[in-house]
C-alpha cells in the first residue's frame, strides 16, 4: 500500500501566513531575547571609553579593596556606577562623607546620612545606595545601616564617587556633580592628593591636608560601629577613648 506524502508544514488555510507573522511579532514584544530581557541596563561603559578609563577604574577598585572593603560582606549589595548614572531615579543616593567633603560637590539628588537616619521611612520603596570617595567609608556605613535593620541599603561600586565622576566626564559631562544648592559643578573632594588624577578629565580637586589622620579616625568610627560583628574589634586606643567618654 502506498503511503501518502506527508503534508508540508504550512499554516492551516484558515489562518494564513499573515496571521502567523503577526503572532511572531506579538511573542517578540512579550518575551524579548534573554540578553535583552534581563540586562536592559548597561553592565559596562560603552566600548569607546578606551583603555585609559578602564585602567583608572581598575586602580580605584584596587585602592578600595586594599583598604578592606571585602570585610563588609557587601558583594551581593553592590550597585554599578553605570546603573546609578543611567537610571538615578531608581535609587535613593546617600552620601556618607563629611560635611566638608559634601560641600565641595555631591552626586545629584544625594541625601546625607543624617537626613536618612532622621526619617528612614521617607526613603522606602527604592534601594538606598551609599557612597564615599572610593567605597571604603561608604561600605562601612552601608554595613552599619544594614545591621541596624535597613535591609534595602546597598553600596556604590566601581570606585564610588571618583568612579562616578570618571564615568560621567568620559561620557562628556563637564560638571557631573552639584553643590548643595543644586548648582552643577566640576569640583570634587578626592580625600587625598594621590586620588586626584583618577577623578576624570576636567575635574577640579581639593583634599584633606592630612588624609591619613582622617582615615584613621574613620577606621576608628567603623570599628566602634561594627564592634562584635564579623570579627570587628576595637583596638586599645578605641577602648581608652570609650572609657574616657563613660567616666566623663
Amino acid at each position: 500500500m502506498e503511503m501518502d506524502d506527508p503534508e508540508p508544514d504550512v499554516p492551516p488555510p484558515e489562518l494564513g501566513r499573515e496571521s502567523y507573522a503577526m503572532r511572531e511579532k506579538v511573542v517578540t514584544k512579550i518575551a524579548p531575547p534573554a540578553d535583552e530581557q534581563f540586562f536592559n541596563e548597561p553592565q559596562e561603559p560603552p566600548p569607546d571609553f578606551g583603555p585609559e578609563f578602564y585602567a583608572k577604574r581598575d586602580k580605584l577598585n584596587t585602592i578600595a579593596q586594599s583598604l578592606g572593603t571585602d570585610k563588609f560582606d557587601l558583594d551581593d549589595k553592590t550597585v554599578r556606577v553605570e546603573k546609578v548614572a543611567t537610571n538615578p531615579e531608581d535609587y535613593h543616593i546617600l552620601d556618607a562623607r563629611s560635611a566638608e567633603e559634601m560641600e565641595v560637590g555631591m552626586i545629584p539628588n544625594s541625601i546625607s546620612r543624617a537626613s536618612f537616619e532622621a526619617s528612614p521611612k521617607n526613603f522606602e520603596g527604592k534601594p538606598v545606595v551609599v557612597y564615599c570617595t572610593v567605597g571604603y567609608i561608604g561600605g562601612g556605613c552601608a554595613r552599619e545601616l544594614i545591621n541596624k535593620g535597613h535591609e534595602n541599603v546597598k553600596t556604590l561600586g566601581d570606585g564610588a564617587l571618583l568612579g562616578y565622576t570618571l564615568h560621567q566626564t568620559e561620557s562628556g559631562i563637564e560638571k557631573p556633580l552639584v553643590k548643595q544648592d543644586g548648582t552643577p559643578t566640576n569640583q570634587v573632594h578626592t580625600f587625598s592628593p594621590d586620588l586626584a588624577p583618577l577623578a576624570g578629565d576636567g575635574m577640579e580637586c581639593t583634599y584633606f591636608e592630612d588624609p591619613s589622620s582622617v582615615l584613621r579616625e574613620a577606621n576608628r568610627d567603623i570599628r566602634r560601629a561594627l564592634h562584635g560583628w564579623n570579627g570587628f574589634e576595637m583596638d586599645d586606643d578605641d577602648i581608652c577613648e570609650e572609657k574616657v567618654k563613660v567616666s566623663g
